[in-house]
């Protein structure tokens, strides 16, 4: 079986939780540890920098979830 990257496992968690938020990502990696301690690793990694082209998708995925209008409470 393929590892996927760190970058293939963040894509597909974020599309599979439909979510930008850590804690939905890490729900979906179904990992043995402490959710607190998975979100400070992949936090961790981020603080490292993404790569451009990592960046563009993120940013073009969000901006389908996000609406142009959101909800003003």
């Amino acid at each position: 079986m393929k590892r996927l990257s760190f970058r293939g496992i963040i894509h597909s968690t974020l599309v599979s939780s439909g979510s930008c938020l850590l804690t939905d990502v890490v729900d979906q990696l179904h990992e043995e540890s402490k959710k607190v301690n998975s979100v400070e690793r992949l936090t961790r990694h981020l603080k490292k920098g993404i790569q451009n082209a990592a960046l563009s998708s993120y940013l073009h995925t969000i901006r389908k979830w996000v609406p142009d209008q959101p909800d003003q409470k």
